[in-house]
């Protein structure tokens, strides 16, 4: 675990009932992404959270009769969902068993904090524990998750990465930049999610969604 990523689960982990206090109203940007998500999922589809929080997306995604495992690598939000009734685990998709296989995983705003190193084991993990065609969302991180992506092409090869990668979709926010001016952009964008789809030739095909698709 890089240094960076212990320090955040820390500040969460000692500050984790302020944070999910302040975190219970949906952004306007969000539940678009959520029903693009349940849509494709389809119904009664099971999913796994990476990175519930306080819960409240396990909550809107149930609403959408998906069926979701809440999971937090910071033992405190894990503690606050369960006091508030639900099942919870301590998950860290970096070495934990994700078991499954799911139809979808939602990982809105938390792959920003693994590192360069970290995120292409954690994406081909999240890959190994869906169905084929599974549906990873990720939100405002597209162009790192494109990149690696092209870093497993290229550790893989190409014959083992398409076997492993076919057919899985991932949801994002076109821009890959961080900071308010990201966000923003995000939220005028009249649809916040793009798709990409592994193809045979080995490099990540994005497509633009909207509700209508």
């Amino acid at each position: 675990m890089s240094d960076a990523r212990a320090r955040t689960i820390a500040a969460y982990q000692a500050d984790a009932e302020a944070y999910a206090s302040g975190t219970t109203a949906v952004p306007d940007s969000v539940p678009a992404d959520l029903d693009e998500f349940a849509r494709r999922v389809g119904p009664g589809g099971r999913v796994v959270e990476i990175g519930s929080g306080s819960g409240r997306d396990a909550g809107e995604l149930e609403a959408r009769g998906l069926v979701v495992r809440r999971t937090d690598v910071t033992p405190a939000f894990v503690a606050l969902m369960r006091a508030a009734g639900h099942d919870a685990d301590v998950l860290d998709p970096l070495t934990d068993d994700l078991g499954g296989p799911y139809d979808g995983v939602w990982a809105n705003a938390v792959l920003l904090h693994l590192s360069r190193e970290e995120l292409p084991v954690v994406l081909a993990r999240l890959r190994a524990a869906t169905v084929p065609g599974g549906i990873l969302h990720a939100s405002r991180h597209f162009a790192q998750i494109a990149q690696a992506f092209r870093q497993l092409w290229r550790e893989l090869g190409p014959e083992r990465a398409d076997r492993a990668f076919e057919g899985f979709q991932v949801h994002g926010c076109l821009s890959g930049g961080r900071g308010a001016e990201n966000k923003e952009k995000c939220k005028r964008d009249a649809h916040s999610a793009l798709r990409m789809t592994w193809p045979r030739t080995g490099i990540p095909r994005a497509t633009g969604l909207s509700s209508a698709t």
